[in-house]
């Protein structure tokens, strides 16, 4: 009997220890993939000055999503104004003499200059040069610029001082400033899904921080779920949700790196008529297309419209839609959308 009991707890001692082993396996393969029950993987950054969010459904190696981090960080050293030697900083501090650039920085360059002609200069990436006045920080203690100073840097603004040829980019104006600010998230989001999707990913989604774009449907074929952000109520509470599918959907808002003056909001999309912050009656703009670069610019532009003009430009577009709040908290969607069940959709 006492032999049969030693043999018994040998067995049961010898089964929790393969126990216990199979579980720190399987703890470590779970941590290396981040995998969880819906067998997705998720990682999480900080890039372009914003926590962005990169996951996958079901995907075969996770050394994609991190070729994806390595691009983002490519580009945060090719387009980051205060990187030194970013394409950005180089054509700021050229002082009007002509720098060689690389091929998609002169994209990005003529699809700005796009959307300033579109817009009739409402967007312009020079504002910059007003922009470095102003401090939209999360410490900024309300402290209005100079009036004098916003007057006489509105003098050195306008993408006509933006000339192109070839690889080269010459600033007319020595002290015009460049920011791709409202460029840069939507083009890199567009790069990352065309990367997945070369490499066979079907499902997923690219988090830019305000720069939504999704791969496909998720894995069991519905659509995604995305909330819009409700102007200044809690981070992450939506004033209205949409489906979408294979999308981009980027919002742009004045409720985002502002403070409060004397009972005003002052926010960082400013006016290039005034050089102060843009005050119509928009809270946000969201725009629903195919490209978050497009996204990006029109939204931006949508805010810097007001609700008409924007409405309009939007309408005049083929396969864009935007989702516009106004100043008592209404929605306005563009003709291709519709709202069901507290749910915007494109139309059938």
């Amino acid at each position: 009997m006492p032999l049969l009991k030693k043999k018994g707890s040998i067995v049961i001692y010898t089964i929790f220890i393969l126990s216990v082993l199979l579980a720190v396996v399987l703890s470590i393969y779970y941590k290396k993939h981040h995998y969880n029950k819906d067998n997705m993987i998720s990682k999480t950054d900080f890039f372009f000055d914003t926590v962005i969010t990169i996951t996958l459904y079901y995907p075969d190696e996770e050394y994609l999503i991190e070729q994806a981090l390595s691009l983002c960080e490519a580009y945060e050293k090719l387009w980051n104004k205060n990187i030194e030697e970013s394409d950005i900083a180089r054509i700021n501090r050229a002082k009007g003499t002509p720098v060689k650039v690389s091929d998609e920085t002169i994209f990005l360059l003529q699809r700005a200059i796009h959307y300033s002609e579109l817009t009739e200069g409402s967007f312009d990436i020079t504002m910059d040069t007003v922009g470095q006045l102003w401090d939209f920080t999360s410490n900024a203690k309300g402290v209005l610029p100079d009036k004098h100073n916003i007057t006489q840097a509105l003098k050195h603004t306008g993408y006509e001082h933006i000339q192109i040829k070839d690889n080269f980019v010459t600033l007319t104006d020595s002290q015009t400033q460049l920011d791709f600010g409202a460029l840069a998230k939507g083009y890199i989001a567009d790069k990352l899904k065309s990367f997945f999707v070369s490499n066979n990913v079907t499902s997923g989604m690219i988090d830019l921080g305000g720069n939504l774009i999704v791969i496909g449907k998720k894995p069991n074929q519905t659509n995604y779920i995305l909330g819009i952000q409700y102007p200044f109520h809690a981070k992450g509470e939506p004033i209205i949700c949409t489906e979408l599918h294979d999308s981009s959907l980027v919002t742009s808002g004045v409720y985002e790196r502002c403070f409060t003056y004397q009972n005003k909001n002052y926010h960082h999309i400013l006016d290039s008529k005034t050089g102060y912050p843009v005050d119509n009656n928009l809270l946000s703009a969201t725009i629903i297309s195919s490209s978050s670069l497009e996204g990006d610019a029109l939204s931006t532009s949508c805010i810097t419209l007001g609700l008409e003009k924007a409405t309009q430009l939007i309408e005049s577009l083929s396969g864009v839609e935007a989702v516009l709040v106004d100043q008592d908290e209404n929605i306005h969607i563009t003709s291709g959308l519709v709202i069901e069940n507290h749910m915007i959709q494109r139309k059938s």
